[in-house]
């Protein structure tokens, strides 16, 4: 969820400095809107970017204003899901990129726009549940015991009464 809310105030931000520059009226409300509907999975940047979008093309004129921010949002969705997002949500969960989406769009899939939002966090909750146990897959076996020395032979006994009569003789 951090992740997500990470993403989202940047969204909001870059889209307020967006807004801000070209005198799209009510600049802030509109970034925050755009980081509201950001929080909701594969269609909450697109809803965000068709709502300034909209208000830019009202409130102004086709060029440059509308076309413009249109433009902006279309680099950055693509900015957004390429560059930020898999980096973002791969450090704040651990996961690879592509596990972020498949899951994104499995839930998407599955359970519609809840299914979305509660995919990642569920991935990331069976990834930090299932870690020990591959990892004890991937151990070699230990050893049970470690292999018995070679028995030493013990030589014959000598004759001891031998030794000491051949020490008297010499």
């Amino acid at each position: 969820m951090i992740g997500n809310l990470i993403i989202s105030l940047f969204a909001g931000v870059s889209s307020f400095v967006c807004l801000f520059l070209l005198d799209v009226p009510f600049a802030l409300p509109l970034a925050f809107f755009v980081a509201i509907t950001d929080l909701i999975p594969l269609i909450g940047a697109t809803v965000g970017a068709v709502g300034c979008t909209v208000v830019a093309l009202v409130t102004g004129d086709v060029w440059p204003n509308a076309v413009v921010v249109a433009a902006f949002f279309l680099l950055y969705q693509q900015l957004e899901n390429y560059l930020i997002a898999p980096r973002v949500l791969r450090n704040t969960v651990d996961l690879s990129s592509i596990a972020v989406l498949l899951a994104a769009l499995v839930g998407g899939a599955t359970l519609g726009v809840v299914g979305a939002l509660m995919a990642i966090p569920v991935v990331a909750a069976i990834k930090v549940l299932m870690t020990p146990v591959v990892e004890a897959l991937n151990e070699p076996p230990a050893e049970r015991d470690p292999p018995a020395a070679p028995p030493v032979p013990i030589p014959p006994p000598r004759d001891q009464g031998t030794e000491e009569t051949s020490k008297l003789e010499a």
